[in-house]
């Protein structure tokens, strides 16, 4: 069967769930680069006794990709999301409920580029 032997509601459904399934792979291509990245970051700021700043990251630890400024927000959530695993308390109870509040389960908040 080729497209042309289908209605235009089926190619469309059909663009649609490529559509999604892309945007779905590219999400899965940048979180896994962002925990990459908060990795590298954590070396190197070991190493060097810099801080997450926009600046630092950009240019001092020398990320030049164009969704620098998603990656660093995903490196600085990545991060806080660390330190609160950290800092919450080792026993079971409301205060480490409250701990995992922030857990990121939703990278919905990245503004990635459209896939083709």
């Amino acid at each position: 069967m080729r497209m042309t032997d289908l209605s235009p509601d089926e190619v469309a459904l059909i663009l649609r769930r490529r559509e999604e399934q892309a945007q779905q792979e590219a999400l899965w291509a940048f979180k896994r680069k962002a925990i990459a990245m908060a990795h590298a970051f954590d070396d190197w700021s070991a190493t060097t006794g810099e801080g997450l700043t926009f600046s630092t990251f950009i240019n001092n630890f020398g990320y030049q990709d164009q969704d620098g400024k998603q990656m660093y927000e995903a490196v600085q959530r990545i991060h806080e999301a660390a330190m609160l695993f950290l800092a919450a308390p080792k026993t079971p109870g409301p205060e480490r409920e409250l701990a995992f509040l922030f857990e990121v389960k939703d990278w919905s908040w990245i503004a990635l580029p459209q896939a083709m």
